[in-house]
């Protein structure tokens, strides 16, 4: 009988992100990690919140100083949805009020890659023509990424 035993943990600038222990085993073997119940992914939630929100917050506010945009010219936020907390943080530290974030993680949760363009349907009918929108995410294996696009037709209509 064959048993794949994996552990590790995931660094991000030398700090511990994620531990994990993934076991692969037939359903009928007991092993040693499974009765001590260590074959769980763990990660510190902290840590992965903070570089959440900088990550976002930092890549959106270069794409707006690149395109010289200030936070008054952002008709949109659309961040990825992962968290409230992430959202509010990365919204305050671009300068974008409340009223000016689309979220949707109440009605549908963490829907992965999925949550901006969920958004953008679903907040579509508000979208005018020429409206400024910064698209930021933070994702698997600690990638981020944000884009400025400018809305190009009437939605409402």
């Amino acid at each position: 009988m064959i048993a794949v035993i994996l552990k590790g943990i995931f660094l991000v600038s030398q700090i511990k992100i994620l531990m994990f222990n993934v076991i692969i085993v037939p359903t009928t073997t007991r092993m040693p990690l499974v009765d001590a119940r260590e074959h769980h992914v763990w990660q510190d939630g902290q840590t992965v919140f903070k570089s959440a929100v900088t990550s976002m917050a930092d890549v959106s506010e270069e794409i707006m100083k690149k395109n010289n945009l200030s936070a008054k010219d952002v008709a949109w936020l659309v961040p990825h949805q992962a968290n409230q907390r992430i959202i509010d943080a990365t919204a305050k530290r671009m300068g974008v009020g409340k009223e000016k974030v689309m979220v949707n993680i109440e009605r549908y949760g963490n829907t992965t890659n999925g949550t901006i363009p969920l958004c953008l349907w679903e907040w579509e009918k508000k979208l005018n023509k020429g409206d400024n929108l910064i698209l930021a995410a933070f994702g698997g294996g600690f990638t981020w990424g944000s884009i400025y696009l400018k809305w190009a037709y009437d939605s409402n209509k």
